[in-house]
């Protein structure tokens, strides 16, 4: 984990973009699908929307899980969506689920007791009306933080389901050894994150730039967010292998 130049950032994502280049049709499915399912369980009540939050890792596996598939030459089938449900690892992954709960939720109510109670009310009354409401500059400041320190919580992370998963870590386990790689390579993981946002920003403002703030842009620049997603997962297998070594799939899913 340590020696690697910052530049490595780069080179993990140019990687991780020709590993969705390879199979792109079956990785948007998975993004899609996933979707689909997490929007499912949120509508459970409830326990809909915590239990959502709980399979995020699992969700992950099924992407990570691919690019291990694509990496080795595999095409990967519809089945490796069961990837992170499998009865012998989803106690384990729902249990980093929870701890991704447990961050959200931690953090959640102390930006809760840094919001205005003013602005509070008045941002209620406006999802009551089915209108958007409009932060003011300590409040953007307050969300804008908020998002920011989760990020960085799951950026963390990032490691920690495949931990899980390819080596059988225990949970707490598994975290520790995420939150060392990361910071062991704390140079090339800052270099990867701020280069993908800003990939993302700027052909989302020269989308805009072009067709303005259609409906057209909005559907264009969704898409694009789903692309994006799906090759941050891509690059972050491949530092993943680069500093934890090369995972090995389950008997059961290599076949």
């Amino acid at each position: 984990m340590k020696g690697l130049p910052a530049s490595t950032g780069l080179l993990w994502l140019k990687q991780g973009f020709a590993l969705f280049r390879q199979q792109p049709g079956i990785l948007m499915m998975l993004i899609f699908t996933n979707l689909l399912i997490a929007m499912l369980l949120s509508q459970l009540p409830l326990l809909g929307p915590m239990l959502m939050y709980c399979a995020v890792p699992s969700f992950t596996m099924a992407i990570q899980e691919s690019c291990r598939m694509i990496d080795e030459g595999q095409r990967v089938h519809p089945r490796v969506l069961l990837t992170g449900f499998r009865k012998d690892v989803i106690k384990p992954l729902f249990k980093l689920g929870l701890v991704y709960l447990g961050i959200l939720l931690t953090l959640g109510i102390i930006a809760f007791m840094f919001l205005d109670p003013a602005w509070l009310k008045a941002a209620q009354a406006s999802m009551a009306a089915k209108q958007q409401p409009v932060p003011d500059s300590g409040t953007a400041m307050v969300i804008s933080s908020f998002m920011l320190i989760l990020g960085l919580s799951m950026l963390t992370l990032s490691f920690a389901p495949g931990l899980t998963y390819w080596k059988r870590m225990p949970t707490f386990k598994a975290m520790f050894y995420s939150v060392f790689a990361v910071f062991g390579s704390k140079g090339p993981m800052a270099v990867m994150m701020f280069a993908w946002v800003g990939m993302f920003m700027l052909i989302q403002m020269v989308i805009t730039a072009l067709l303005g703030a259609s409906a057209i842009s909005q559907v264009i620049i969704t898409w694009f967010s789903f692309i994006a997603i799906l090759i941050f997962h891509c690059a972050t297998y491949v530092a993943y292998k680069q500093i934890l070594g090369a995972p090995e799939g389950l008997p059961e899913l290599a076949k």
